[in-house]
């Protein structure tokens, strides 16, 4: 038998071994950064990258007590006791027990949307004043989505699936003199790619208070559904 052989063999079986050498040299760098995200530096590092930045974009103080990266690929981010603080006093504007965020994949710079496959949200408090000029907290925020509302552009956020639990909201109206407080709401809904789906809410508390005049009731957990951007709420078990 006669073997044949061709002058390119040679480069085609060095290539063939430096690709296999680049792939195995990757997988080494890609698990060791993934190690080393998992580490506790690394955490502190976002952790302490996030307080300075999302406090500057916020435009109050924020804090932030524990971050952990569970998962490279694809990302699963918990984030443990955050509150903000007003600049402008010493009162709280926002706390939140525990966060869990999952993306259905890395998000790479060049990426038109950023899936959130899961968001999981434990006792958020938010309080809100409201005046004549608008939101007298959290300017940077509202600066912020005021400005990107003239840019177009930019990656789009989607959410697969939303869970509030024992979330409180206290809104204030000046001059208006109205409050609205909300303690004990539950809420949770799941969308396909098409952003349609359905979802539950419930709230232990409502008090609204005009003036002299006060109001107290309650939401029983009632089901909605959302289609095209719609949202229809099901008969709903509401208790004053």
């Amino acid at each position: 038998m006669t073997e044949l052989s061709s002058p390119a063999a040679p480069r085609f079986q060095r290539a063939g071994r430096l690709g296999g050498a680049i792939l195995v040299l990757a997988l080494v760098l890609w698990t060791g950064a993934g190690l080393y995200l998992h580490s506790d530096d690394a955490a502190e590092r976002v952790r302490v990258l996030l307080e300075s930045e999302g406090g500057r974009l916020l435009g109050e103080r924020l804090s932030i007590e524990r971050l952990t990266l569970n998962s490279v690929l694809p990302p699963v981010v918990e984030i443990e006791g955050i509150s903000v603080e007003s600049v402008a006093g010493a009162h709280s504007l926002f706390s939140l027990s525990a966060a869990r965020l999952s993306l259905a994949k890395t998000p790479m710079p060049w990426s038109e949307v950023i899936e959130l496959r899961s968001v999981e949200l434990d006792s958020p408090m938010l309080r809100m004043d409201w005046g004549e000029d608008g939101a007298r907290d959290f300017r940077g925020l509202f600066d912020l989505l005021a400005a990107s509302k003239e840019k177009e552009g930019g990656p789009k956020l989607q959410l697969g699936a939303l869970d509030v639990r024992g979330a409180s909201l206290r809104l204030s109206l000046q001059p208006q003199d109205v409050d609205l407080t909300l303690r004990g709401m539950d809420v949770s809904w799941a969308l396909d790619r098409a952003g349609d789906g359905a979802g539950q809410l419930g709230i232990n508390v409502i008090e609204v208070r005009a003036g002299d005049v006060r109001e107290r009731g309650e939401l029983k957990p009632s089901s909605f559904h959302i289609k095209s951007d719609v949202v229809r709420l099901d008969p709903t078990r509401f208790n004053l």
